[in-house]
């Protein structure tokens, strides 16, 4: 009968290692930015074992990191965002490489911690391809073999990896949440 494919979106199994190794992606040609968070109870902290002090020395600035609860958990600069359920989480500590503006660096800022609201949240989703040769009419879970595939994408980055993958392998539904997705 011939061979199918289909694309799932599932909750990524990470355990964590988004958060344990967001530092790494942060750096770009203008800045060098590292993230502490060390004033969270009932949540990982990231970086605490960092010395301020000494990175401070480095030529290091600071700016206050907020966190609101609120059944899910948002990080952001600047305030507090509401004065009961919000609070100072930690800090983004920075060095600028080169003379540019400081509004880049509050672009740069404020898309990590949009990432990091995601990580700490748990809305990060893996992206998978798999194929099924059908020769009856009739098969199983499975029969189905993953053929291609990804980690890691945050909400606004599955749309871009289920495309890019439907381009590639032909697909024209995919499943989210168990829920069809026609595209």
């Amino acid at each position: 009968m011939g061979q199918f494919n289909k694309i799932t979106i599932n909750y990524d199994e990470f355990g964590g290692s988004i958060i344990e190794d967001f530092t790494v992606d942060n750096n770009t040609d203008e800045f060098d930015i590292i993230y502490i968070i060390d004033n969270l109870k009932n949540f990982e902290s990231l970086n605490d074992d960092l010395d301020v002090d000494t990175l401070k020395e480095q030529g290091y600035d600071e700016i206050p990191l907020y966190a609101t609860v609120h059944g899910t958990i948002s990080f952001n600069i600047g305030k507090e965002r509401c004065p009961w359920d919000s609070g100072r989480a930690g800090k983004v500590l920075y060095k600028k490489k080169a003379n540019i503006n400081p509004l880049k660096l509050n672009d740069i800022v404020n898309n990590d911690l949009w990432k990091l609201t995601n990580a700490y949240n748990g809305f990060v989703y893996e992206v998978i391809v798999q194929t099924v040769y059908i020769e009856e009419t009739h098969y199983t879970i499975e029969d189905w073999e993953m053929i291609d595939g990804g980690n890691g994408f945050f909400m606004d980055e599955v749309e871009d990896a289920v495309n890019t993958f439907a381009d590639i392998y032909g697909v024209h539904e995919a499943n989210i949440d168990d829920k069809s997705m026609t595209f």
